[in-house]
């Protein structure tokens, strides 16, 4: 149930990114979907490592 939320939320947010930086009228603006985007990113890699460590045994589930 936590990851169909999670891929709804995560899709949600790409959207907003995707409208933030299409809509972006400074160098600001598109940094600021950029830097957005990056961490929708960085957050699945992480949960993706932490997956694959729990996977190989090599971090229990409640850690």
């Amino acid at each position: 149930m936590e990851e169909t939320y999670l891929d709804h939320q995560k899709l949600d947010d790409m959207t907003g990114v995707e409208r933030s930086i299409s809509a972006a009228q400074s160098v600001e603006d598109l940094r600021d979907g950029l830097l957005t985007l990056c961490r929708i990113i960085r957050h699945s890699l992480t949960l993706s490592v932490e997956d694959d460590e729990r996977i190989l045994g090599r971090r229990l589930p409640s850690e």
